[in-house]
């Protein structure tokens, strides 16, 4: 069985877990979007863009060092190409050009099933081609089934509209964002699959040699409304009443648009760092291996890759109950969970983890599950799909 598989930078980290399983069972082909506004990704940075044609090896995007992290994961695929878009508006003669030359490499691989995991405005060039030659042969992964809280564009109804006719099978990472999908687009709802998200095992091959529980707390990724650091802003300060060498990191970029007040934390710059800024995948499996354990106190989720990256280091998390954290955190087994928009129960858990460390308990349960083998179980749930539709 032939199938094409297509992600982006975004969503790599999810996407080269699923790859590396399927691999072993089907005939697989990888395309991974890249572009001027997702040059930078989650564990990829792709070093240049300027190439006189679309599809590149891997090799010759990524540094050694990026390739070499990834290549057991690439190893085993019959083909991986980058799709690189270069030029910075994705609605555009430029992108359409690029469409063309990625119909064709589809044509050359012929597969029987098309995978995208997520949908991106670059590919909406191909949509035509889909609808004449793979019209219910296509699976679609969805990571966020409703935009999140001041994230919502116009481009995400034109990719959803364009698509969603087109599949005859649906993919979530919980049965959260499943029953969310349903509810929201319900005529849909017969054609949904649930798979289990596992630990991110490629963050263990860009860490280098951070130092293990260095005494910190840790929040990393984008800085949006509805990642609630503001309530940890307002948190840290009653930690610090009860332990006051505590030290806090917070690391990532603003969403645009969004700017977090600090004003709360003005006479505590010896406990709180800001990294305020894109964390380059080394950089960040560092501050995860060097942290004691993350902090999540998101407002609203989905299902969460920041979860499954501190996982795959064996780092515990305090999240809040939102989404699909409840079905991924166990309480006190690898994480404590909290009611969201709450500073005091927010620090109240916190102060739990740090009192007589009690994070290194969860963070011995978390070596022991890492040992096992997640990610192979959702292959026989995405092959038996892929047979349906020949």
């Amino acid at each position: 069985m032939v199938v094409f598989y297509y992600t982006s930078v975004a969503y790599a980290d999810c996407a080269i877990e699923t790859i590396n399983a399927l691999k072993k069972h089907v005939e697989l082909h990888v395309v991974i979007e890249v572009a001027p506004e997702s040059k930078s990704g989650t564990i990829i940075e792709a070093q240049r863009l300027d190439f006189d044609h679309p599809l590149v090896d891997p090799a010759e995007v990524l540094s050694e060092s990026g390739y070499q992290s990834l290549k057991p994961y690439f190893d085993g695929c019959a083909s991986v190409k980058f799709v690189v878009h270069s030029y910075p508006k994705s609605f555009s003669i430029p992108s359409l050009k690029v469409a063309r030359q990625l119909v064709k490499h589809i044509d050359r691989i012929r597969p029987g099933v098309i995978h995208f995991d997520t949908i991106t405005h670059r590919s909406l060039g191909i949509v035509p081609y889909l609808y004449v030659k793979y019209f219910r042969k296509v699976v679609i992964s969805i990571h966020d089934p409703v935009p999140h809280t001041a994230e919502f564009n116009w481009r995400i109804i034109i990719n959803r509209r364009s698509y969603y006719s087109l599949a005859a099978a649906f993919c979530f990472y919980s049965d959260y964002s499943r029953q969310l999908f349903e509810k929201e687009y319900p005529r849909f709802s017969k054609n949904t699959l649930s798979l289990k998200m596992q630990p991110y095992t490629s963050y263990r091959n860009f860490a280098r040699q951070a130092e293990k529980n260095g005494g910190y707390v840790l929040f990393f990724g984008r800085i949006s409304q509805y990642k609630g650091v503001d309530d940890l802003v307002h948190a840290i300060p009653l930690v610090l009443q009860k332990f006051p060498k505590q030290k806090f990191i917070i690391a990532g970029s603003n969403f645009v648009g969004y700017q977090l007040d600090t004003s709360g934390l003005q006479n505590y710059t010896e406990n709180v760092q800001f990294i305020n800024r894109h964390i380059m995948v080394n950089e960040l499996a560092d501050l995860i291996e060097g942290c004691d354990f993350v902090v999540c106190p998101y407002k609203e989720a989905t299902q969460s890759g920041v979860l499954m990256t501190a996982f795959s280091c064996d780092k515990p998390v305090v999240a809040t109950a939102v989404g699909a954290f409840r079905e991924y955190v166990v309480e006190s087994r690898n994480g404590l969970l909290v009611e969201p928009g709450n500073p005091e129960k927010l620090s109240a858990a916190i102060i739990h983890c740090i009192e007589n460390d009690f994070y290194l308990s969860m963070t011995e349960f978390l070596e022991a599950e890492r040992q096992k083998d997640h990610w192979n179980g959702n292959v026989d749930r995405l092959v038996a799909t892929y047979r349906s539709l020949l």
